[in-house]
């Protein structure tokens, strides 16, 4: 394992946690469900450029959906 990995892990668990907080406050259920993801999916994926790449569409995801 990898330093980008774990660096990546921890960030991505850090805004998931941020999500989650944002959404439970303001019942955004959007917000909760990408924090969730966030928390979660870095235990199934392997390879760092797959971590990136789902984490940055999970981590854009509320921010290009809001009004919807």
């Amino acid at each position: 394992m990898g330093a980008y990995k774990i660096f990546l892990e921890i960030f991505l668990a850090m805004v998931g946690m941020g999500y989650w907080w944002s959404g439970k406050r303001h019942g955004n259920m959007r917000l909760m469900g990408c924090g969730i993801a966030l928390g979660l999916f870095p235990y199934f994926v392997d390879g760092p450029w797959m971590l990136l790449l789902i984490g940055l569409t999970l981590v854009a995801f509320p921010i290009v959906f809001r009004g919807e």
